[in-house]
């Protein structure tokens, strides 16, 4: 369809913001059914329609057009790379767009003090030491109790803090899960390296010190996996009176903020320059 200009045929890319084209990009027909961003229209991401359009209204240095222009003559010929790209992203047409929520939580500060996280661990060590040895008919059962007592004071404390936590980072999640299978198409079977300056440095943003953003939010949905233990009473209730569980499990989530948090939003403007080159490239091509 797009080969033959069947504009009917050819969905018609949806601009998560509101853009007023000036004249002149209106004469041209940049925007709208038929137009220029119509027929490049293989960005399927809000980041990657949002690039593209900005693209195509706004003026950029020689040396930046320079660059776009060398991963684009890169991308053309890369027909498996494009294509793995575009079905991964294809999915996203219909994602919320706003992920500035957990994009907040990630870029902010861990908040779990210290001395409550190894409180909680040396508390969860002696529980269950304690509850082997009752077990075992070598301890009474009273240190068991003011344990659990221990656990239950401590898990009260921080219940309020913890709980909104969780759901902030828990609801959000998912929605920037979705950017996962687009966010590994180079670390994939269809990733290469590249010659051109701007396909490296889109590759290093999304690799950085040997974890790919893909890798990444795979480790923070298995993390979050962990902390919805919460939502089944049965199996968190003892969880939490012998291990503290919540306690480990924000530990986790705020290592991951620590090591990568910072990293999250210029994934998505990574990915955002990328699908544009791509579908730039894909023009090219044809």
């Amino acid at each position: 369809a797009r080969l033959a200009r069947d504009w009917e045929a050819m969905p018609l890319p949806g601009l998560t913001e509101k853009v007023e084209p000036p004249p002149l990009a209106r004469d041209l027909n940049l925007l709208g059914r038929a137009s220029l961003l119509h027929l490049l229209g293989t960005a399927h991401t809000p980041p990657g329609r949002t690039a593209l359009a900005g693209w195509l209204l706004d003026a950029a240095a020689p040396g930046e057009i320079a660059e776009r222009q060398a991963a684009v003559a890169e991308l053309a010929p890369e027909i498996d790379l494009r294509q793995e790209l575009e079905v991964r992203a294809r999915p996203l047409d219909r994602a919320p767009a706003n992920v500035e929520p957990f994009l907040r939580w990630a870029e902010d500060r861990p908040w779990l003090p210290g001395w409550a996280l190894a409180l909680a661990r040396l508390l969860a060590i002696v529980t269950v030491t304690a509850g082997v040895l009752l077990l075992a008919d070598r301890l009474p059962l009273w240190p068991f109790l003011v344990l659990i007592a221990a656990n239950l004071t401590l898990s009260y404390v921080y219940r309020e803090r913890m709980a909104a936590t969780f759901d902030r980072i828990s609801a959000r999640e998912g929605e920037f899960q979705l950017y996962a299978g687009a966010l590994g198409v180079l670390a994939g079977p269809a990733g290469r390296s590249f010659a051109s300056p701007r396909l490296r440095r889109l590759g290093e943003d999304l690799a950085a010190e040997g974890v790919s953003a893909a890798a990444a939010l795979d480790l923070l949905h298995r993390r979050v996996v962990l902390s919805d233990t919460r939502h089944a009473a049965l199996l968190h209730t003892p969880l939490q009176l012998l291990l503290l569980w919540d306690f480990h499990t924000l530990a986790l989530l705020e290592r991951w903020q620590k090591d990568f948090g910072k990293r999250a939003r210029r994934w998505l403007v990574a990915l955002g320059e990328l699908e544009a080159l791509s579908a730039l490239g894909g023009l090219a091509h044809d």
